[in-house]
C-alpha cells in the first residue's frame, strides 16, 4: 500500500515537472528550437514562430539550414556537428524570416539527453537585430567624431579637471609641437606661465556653467614660441549630468595678428599721407561729400566740417554744374572720371581744379573717390599759349586775308574811277555793295578769331562752324594750289561747344595739312554723325601731304615737338586739350608720302540734363 502510495506520487511530480518545463518552454520570450540528430525541425515555441513568422507544419517540412543565411550555412554545419558529439555552442548568425527579412540572433546550441543519449539538439535564440544595428551605428558615429577630432584643421585637447591632458589630435602635435604620448597623463603645457592666472579664470567660468567662446589669447610651443591662439573651451559631462572634463579648440591667428597689426600700421600711414597730402582728396556718397581732407578744404576756402555732409554743387560755379552732375552720376565702365571745373571758394572768388574719381564700394555702399588739384594757375598759362597760338594763327593769316581784300576793293577801285568819269552809279550799286559786303563778312571772321572771348558752352551746329573756317581759310589755299573738298552730312545734330576754340582747332589742324603739301592737292573734309557704342560727330580731315613716320605719331600733341621746321608744336598741344575739354578725343593716322588722316571725335551729348541734387 505504501509502494503504491510513492509510485502515484512521483507520478504527479514527474507530471508536474513536464507541465512546469513546457511552460517554460511556451512562455520563454527567447526563441527555442528542437531537430533531431538529422537537423530536421521537430517543434518551435510560439517566440520561435513569432520570430519567424512560419508556422511548426511549414518548419518541419526543411532543415535547420532552410532558415540560415547563405553566408552562414557552413559554419551551422560545424558548430551542429559538435553539438552532437557533446560540445554546446554559442555563436551570432543571421537566419531568414518569412517575409524575407534578415534578423541577427544569438545562437546558443544545446544537446537533448534522454537516458544519457543524445537524441537531438534545442537552440535557443535571441534577437539581435536592433542591439547589433545600434551598435553599427554607434560605432559609425564614433568613427565619424573621431575622424572629425583627429583631422579637423583645429588642434583639440582633452584635459581632465586637474588639467591632465586626455587626448589630443594630429593638429594639436603640428601645431604646438608636442607628441600625443608624451602628452598623456601630464599636465598641459601650452599655457604660458604670466596666463596661468587667466586659465584658472576660464576654469572657474566652466565649473560655474559658462562659455568660453572665440577668446583671443596666446599659448606656448614646445620650443618655446608663442602663439597667438583663438580658443574655445566646453564641458564634457558624464550620464549624470556630472563635469568629468574639459576639451579645448584652437586655432592659429598669428598672421592674422601679424596681418591686422600691419593693415593698422599701412591705415596710419596711408591716412598720415592723404592728410597731409598737397592733392585734395574726397569721397562722395549718396551725393554729398563723406570725406575731404585739409588739401581738399584748403583749395576750396572752407574747413572739412563746413563740407562733410554738403552736396558738390555748393562748391561748383553754376556754369560747371551740368559736368559736375553727370560725372557723379555716371556709371563707369573700366577707368576713372578725369575733368575740369570751376570752383567757387567761401569768398566767392572762382578757382579751376582737375577732378580724378573712380567709382568704389565704401562702407558697403556705392561711392565715388577721388583728388583735386588747383590749376588756376596752369589754367592761365594754357589760355597765354593759346592766345599767343591765336595771333600766330592770325599773322599766317593775314597774307591770304590781305589778298582775299585786294580782290574786292580792286574792284570798288575801278567802279568809283568810273563814276568819275559820269558813269551810271546805278549800274554798278549792286555789285559794289556785294563786295563791300565781302569785305565786311572777312573782317569780322578775322576779328572773331582774334578778338579775345569768354569761355562760353553753347548749342552749336558744327556745319556753320566747319564751313566759317574753310571761308576763312580757303583763300591760302587756293595760294598753295590746294582744293578744299566738303562732304558734310547733314543729319548731324548740335553739339555743347565754345565756338571759338574749335575755329581754333580747325584751323590748326587745315594750316598743318596746307604745309604739308607744298606741291598742291586736295584736302578732304568728312563730317558724319556715329551711334555705335555712343553719339558721336565725327570730322576728318584728310591730305594728301608728306605724312608723318610711325615712330613719330605718339610724340604729337607734346609741348614743342613738330615736324614743321619752323613750327613750336605748340598749336597741336593745344588743340588737343581744346577737344579734351570738350570731352572728345583726336586720332592720328599718318603714312609718310601718302598723307595724314586726323580725325576728331566729339559727343553730342557733353552733358545731362541739369537735374536738382538733393
Amino acid at each position: 500500500m505504501l509502494e503504491r502510495t510513492l509510485n502515484e506520487e512521483q507520478y504527479d511530480i514527474l507530471r508536474n515537472c513536464g507541465e512546469f518545463y513546457q511552460s517554460i518552454i511556451e512562455y520563454n520570450p527567447d526563441a527555442i528550437f528542437f531537430y533531431d540528430c538529422e537537423s530536421h525541425f521537430l517543434s518551435a515555441n510560439p517566440a520561435a514562430i513569432q520570430l519567424l513568422g512560419y508556422t511548426v507544419e511549414e518548419l518541419q517540412m526543411h532543415s535547420a539550414n532552410f532558415l540560415v543565411a547563405p553566408a552562414y550555412r557552413e559554419k551551422r554545419k560545424q558548430y551542429f556537428q559538435q553539438v552532437l558529439q557533446g560540445t554546446p555552442q554559442e555563436f551570432e548568425e543571421v537566419i531568414m524570416a518569412k517575409n524575407g527579412q534578415q534578423v541577427e540572433v544569438s545562437m546558443k546550441y544545446l544537446p537533448t539527453y534522454i537516458d544519457g543519449n543524445i537524441i537531438g539538439i534545442h537552440a535557443i535564440a535571441r534577437d539581435i537585430t536592433m542591439k547589433r544595428s545600434m551598435e553599427r551605428e554607434l560605432k559609425a558615429i564614433t568613427e565619424r567624431y573621431q575622424s572629425l577630432f583627429d583631422y579637423t584643421t583645429d588642434a583639440v585637447s582633452i584635459t581632465d579637471l586637474n588639467r591632465c591632458v586626455i587626448n589630443v589630435n594630429q593638429a594639436f602635435e603640428q601645431l604646438f609641437g608636442f607628441r600625443r604620448d608624451d602628452l598623456i597623463g601630464n599636465q598641459s603645457p601650452i599655457v604660458p606661465t604670466e596666463l596661468l592666472l587667466e586659465q584658472a579664470g576660464f576654469r572657474y567660468t566652466l565649473l560655474a556653467g559658462g562659455t568660453i567662446t572665440g577668446i583671443e589669447t596666446k599659448r606656448k610651443c614646445k620650443d618655446g614660441k608663442l602663439l597667438d591662439v583663438s580658443l574655445t573651451y566646453s564641458t564634457i559631462r558624464d550620464d549624470h549630468g556630472e563635469i568629468i572634463a574639459f576639451s579645448g579648440i584652437y586655432r592659429n591667428i598669428t598672421n592674422r595678428k601679424r596681418m591686422e597689426a600691419a593693415l593698422i600700421e599701412a591705415e596710419a600711414k596711408y591716412r598720415a599721407l592723404v592728410e597731409k597730402s598737397q592733392v585734395g582728396v574726397y569721397i562722395v556718397q549718396k551725393e554729398r561729400f563723406a570725406y575731404v581732407n585739409p588739401r581738399f578744404a584748403e583749395i576750396a576756402g572752407y574747413t572739412t566740417e563746413e563740407i562733410i555732409g554738403k552736396s558738390p554743387l555748393k562748391f561748383c560755379i553754376s556754369q560747371d554744374r551740368e559736368k559736375l552732375i553727370y560725372h557723379i552720376r555716371r556709371k563707369d565702365e573700366g577707368g576713372g572720371a578725369r575733368y575740369q571745373i570751376r570752383g567757387v571758394k567761401k569768398d566767392k572768388s572762382t578757382v579751376w581744379v582737375e577732378v580724378l574719381g573712380n567709382h568704389i564700394p565704401y562702407n558697403g555702399q556705392p561711392a565715388m573717390i577721388g583728388t583735386i588739384v588747383d590749376i588756376s594757375d596752369l589754367k592761365q598759362t594754357e589760355e597765354v599759349l593759346r592766345k599767343s597760338d591765336k595771333l600766330n594763327i592770325v599773322g599766317e593769316l593775314a597774307a591770304g586775308v590781305a589778298h582775299e581784300l585786294r580782290n574786292p576793293l580792286a574792284s570798288i577801285r575801278g567802279f568809283i574811277q568810273l563814276l568819275q568819269h559820269g558813269a551810271d552809279i546805278g549800274q554798278y550799286a549792286g555789285v559794289m555793295l556785294s563786295e563791300i559786303d565781302r569785305i565786311n563778312t572777312i573782317a569780322s571772321e578775322f576779328l572773331m578769331l582774334a578778338k579775345p572771348q569768354i569761355v562760353h558752352y553753347q548749342f552749336k551746329d558744327i556745319r556753320f562752324i566747319l564751313k566759317s573756317v574753310i571761308s576763312l581759310i580757303n583763300t591760302q589755299a587756293i595760294m598753295n594750289d590746294i582744293e578744299i573738298i566738303e562732304f558734310l552730312s547733314d543729319e548731324v545734330p548740335m553739339i555743347k561747344c565754345e565756338e571759338n576754340h574749335l575755329k581754333q582747332v580747325f584751323i590748326n589742324i587745315l594750316k598743318n595739312s596746307i604745309d604739308a603739301m607744298p606741291g598742291g592737292g586736295k584736302i578732304f573734309i568728312e563730317l558724319f554723325h556715329s551711334l555705335n557704342h555712343e553719339e558721336l560727330i565725327h570730322i576728318r580731315i584728310i591730305d594728301q601731304g608728306y605724312g608723318i613716320p610711325k615712330d613719330r605719331l605718339h610724340k604729337l600733341g607734346e609741348p614743342f615737338y613738330t615736324t614743321k621746321e619752323k613750327g613750336t608744336g605748340l598749336g597741336l598741344m593745344i588743340s588737343y586739350k581744346i577737344i579734351e575739354d570738350h570731352q572728345g578725343k583726336i586720332i592720328i593716322d599718318s603714312e609718310e608720302n601718302k598723307g595724314t588722316t586726323v580725325e576728331i571725335m566729339l559727343p553730342t551729348a557733353l552733358e545731362i540734363t541739369p537735374q536738382k541734387l538733393c
